[in-house]
């Protein structure tokens, strides 16, 4: 959704020039967005679960486990059952 925005020239991803830049900048037009992403991403990653992130958003528990769900499917390697195998890896390496 972002990036088309940038190529179309509506947004500049970022700034280099002096003054303000001639378009805003993607973090400027998107930045409720950035701050979604950013608290979702500090939240499961400190253990929030889909219960707790349907009552601080607001949404149906299926919309926080689904949101759950696709934010692990992007981060194989820190879901909850990457480390269980993890586990069992290490522990058949050392037994």
């Amino acid at each position: 959704m972002m990036l088309p925005v940038c190529h179309a020239g509506e947004c500049m991803l970022e700034w280099d020039g002096e003054g303000k830049a001639p378009v805003p900048l993607l973090k400027e037009m998107f930045a409720s967005e950035r701050r979604k992403a950013k608290v979702l991403n500090f939240s499961i990653a400190y253990g929030k679960t889909a219960h707790g992130l349907s009552k601080d958003w607001k949404v149906s528990l299926e919309e926080a486990k689904d949101t759950v769900e696709r934010w692990y499917s992007d981060r194989i390697e820190v879901s909850p059952h990457a480390a269980v195998a993890a586990a069992a890896v290490a522990t058949a390496v050392l037994s």
